[in-house]
């Protein structure tokens, strides 16, 4: 990236800056604001919230839909996520109506998103680098996955924001970047992964700094939880995420494929219906992910070297997405830190790696028709999963270039 800032002119990198950030705004955050999307994630959150605070169930679906149709005459999910998310960072916007409170969850989405592009921009040693937050906001603002999060409300650029903070602020604040893996990480799994490098090196306190960050959250949210909403979340919703069917074409993980071509399911018509054959390959497929991430951090693990870390991280987010049972498309932002490194060393590149990671890149980060019309047969199911082909490509790149 230092090399590429140099051809950056002041004036241009600070065009290209505020045309970045007027395009992101134009096109992934106004239209969301002036046209909610109705089949959106948040009615899901907000709704959830909403029973909290009654004191009612927020994961039997019947009951959420009952507090919903009230005042909303749109679709409303089965609340998924642990009970701090919709007690404590939900309930504030129940004291607003539904729409005003869905663009309000808009603007606080896209501010988390910049956020983590302004911690993104930063280099080794949190160093400043000449330009980065362009050369960041070039890669970050077009990008699909998250445009798409917006239209639906969910929390992708939380999710970035602490996966971000925790790169940024671990060897200097590390209590900090706990708190803020711990609070991605009651979001969803994913953010976790990262702290397989810390595991690997025996750098066990800022481990358990995020495992007492963790414990903070569900104690500050306790008032408003207490504790059957635990043993209702336990109950219902760990058997829907271990055993039910994601098979859409939102889902991008290795075990959504490997479920769209070999099981019976709702949505595709597979390849060949073979369930022994879809767990053993998805079991093969996720271990061989996963022991080849613990491998390389092996190898690497008495290396003292900020930048390294950094990739180290990296490379577990993405390992965390793709052996996820549930990858939905907006969650795909997560490789973003993966990008911006490689963004750094665009200059030294040869041509093969570079051609290699722009096709990475188109395919996690283009508005892809697929969604809009999906083939839902034969070939047309290879086309149902661009997000995973790009992931898997930057996995292999960076796996690579750490192993040397």
């Amino acid at each position: 990236m230092q090399r590429v800032a140099r051809f950056l002119h002041p004036r241009v990198a600070t065009r290209c800056l505020l045309f970045a950030v007027a395009a992101f705004f134009a096109v992934a955050t106004l239209r969301p604001l002036l046209r909610p999307y109705a089949y959106s994630d948040f009615a899901t959150f907000y709704f959830a919230a909403k029973c909290l605070a009654a004191g009612r169930d927020p994961y039997d679906h019947a009951t959420l839909q009952e507090v919903g149709r009230s005042d909303f005459g749109g679709w409303i999910g089965r609340y998924l996520y642990p009970p701090p998310f919709a007690a404590t960072l939900m309930r504030p916007l129940t004291l607003f109506d539904f729409e005003v409170a869905r663009r309000l969850w808009i603007l606080v989405e896209a501010a988390s998103f910049l956020a983590a592009c302004v911690l993104l921009a930063r280099g080794p040693d949190n160093r400043r680098i000449p330009h980065g937050r362009t050369i960041v906001a070039l890669l970050a603002l077009p990008f699909a996955p998250m445009h798409f999060d917006l239209h639906l409300g969910s929390v992708s650029g939380l999710l970035l924001l602490g996966c971000a903070l925790f790169s940024f602020a671990h060897a200097r604040r590390p209590r900090l970047a706990a708190a803020a893996l711990g609070a991605a990480g009651i979001l969803k799994l994913v953010p976790a992964f990262g702290l397989i490098p810390a595991c690997i090196r025996g750098a066990w306190r800022i481990v358990l700094h995020t495992a007492i960050a963790v414990a903070a959250w569900v104690v500050i949210a306790w008032p408003w939880t207490g504790f059957e909403t635990y043993t209702s979340f336990l109950r219902q919703v760990g058997p829907v995420l271990a055993g039910g069917n994601f098979s859409w074409f939102t889902n991008q993980s290795v075990d959504a494929f490997f479920t769209r071509v070999l099981l019976v399911n709702p949505d595709t018509t597979p390849w060949w219906v073979a369930p022994q054959l879809h767990r053993a390959l998805t079991m093969l497929a996720s271990a061989g992910l996963i022991g080849a991430l613990v491998g390389v951090l092996w190898r690497g693990r008495r290396t003292a070297n900020p930048e390294r870390d950094g990739w180290e991280f990296a490379l577990a987010l993405l390992t965390g997405l793709l052996v996820s049972r549930v990858t939905w498309e907006y969650m795909v932002v997560l490789a973003l830190p993966c990008f911006v490194l490689w963004g750094r060393d665009v200059a030294r590149l040869d041509r093969r790696t570079l051609v290699l990671l722009v096709l990475a890149y188109a395919l996690c980060a283009l508005p892809l028709p697929y969604a809009k019309t999906p083939i839902r047969s034969g070939v047309g199911l290879l086309l149902m999963s661009p997000r995973l082909a790009g992931m898997l490509l930057l996995w292999s790149l960076t796996l690579r270039r750490l192993a040397r």
